[in-house]
């Protein structure tokens, strides 16, 4: 039997089942039981919930706007729209005409990171893009 003062950490297996232990806990000399009621001994029953600065607000999101640009044709502005985005030719041409009358063209509204990603994506396909809070 190992010393008391010995502490366990790691997971305990029973029958297929794991119980992951995150802390160190001690070990205890009356080793009766199975391993779960032997754990639920050893750890807390409460849990503190610590105090967090932090907005929980859902994020609002972000546009990902097309710009218009001396250098690329219509077509292959449409063509761009489709592989990116997946739209079909009617809501890809709407958005490429909404970038040629008015300069530009929200296509696209999605979480921080995932607007940063289709921005750079259509920055490596040629096409000006940059996003705004929604």
């Amino acid at each position: 039997m190992p010393e008391p003062s010995t502490r366990l950490k790691g997971s305990v297996r029973e029958s297929g089942d794991t119980i992951s232990v995150a802390q160190e806990i001690p070990y205890s000399c009356n080793m009766s039981g199975s391993p779960q009621q032997l754990l639920r001994l050893a750890l807390p029953s409460t849990v503190e919930v610590p105090d967090v600065d932090e907005d929980l607000t859902p994020d609002r999101g972000w546009n990902v706007v097309v710009w218009n640009d001396p250098v690329n044709l219509m077509t292959y502005v449409v063509y761009i729209l489709r592989k990116l985005f997946g739209y079909n030719e009617e809501k890809a041409t709407e958005l490429m005409l909404q970038v040629h009358n008015n300069g530009r063209a929200i296509v696209a509204t999605e979480p921080l990171e995932k607007a940063e990603f289709e921005c750079f994506r259509l920055h490596r396909h040629g096409l000006w893009a940059t996003m705004e809070e929604a």
